[in-house]
């Protein structure tokens, strides 16, 4: 993730703890509140908030379980469609669980180690969200 163009504004990372459904609808709800308060319009002026998920999160994001998990899946989509938040996943964390991106929606890149990823984050100026 390089910064854009003309966007201005600290650079954030969201890491989640629990690798939890609830956690990750707080987190998303969060930076959907974050535009909404800071554009008319919506549409975000900063860099989108990078989100790294390297756990049981993943599943929900499963083809297989959008019917259970609908509200997470639809608003991380529109919330990656907006540049509020750049969704990756761990391809490490898919292959030992026997998953592949294809199993997943489009939406959602992968990074070869979540940790790494964020460490990497960490390093390039991105402060916790």
């Amino acid at each position: 993730m390089s910064p854009s163009p003309g966007v201005v504004g600290p650079r954030y990372k969201a890491v989640l703890e629990l690798h939890s459904a609830a956690e990750l609808l707080k987190v998303l709800r969060r930076a959907e509140q974050l535009v909404n308060e800071s554009q008319e319009n919506g549409y975000p002026d900063r860099e989108p908030v990078a989100f790294i998920l390297y756990g049981d999160e993943i599943r929900l994001f499963e083809h297989q379980r959008y019917g259970e998990n609908r509200e997470i899946v639809d608003l991380a989509a529109s919330l990656e469609a907006y540049r509020v938040v750049d969704l990756k996943v761990c391809a490490t964390w898919l292959r030992e669980h026997n998953l592949q991106e294809s199993d997943l929606p489009a939406f959602l890149d992968s990074v070869p180690y979540g940790p790494d990823e964020v460490r990497r984050l960490q390093e390039s100026g991105y402060t916790d969200f």
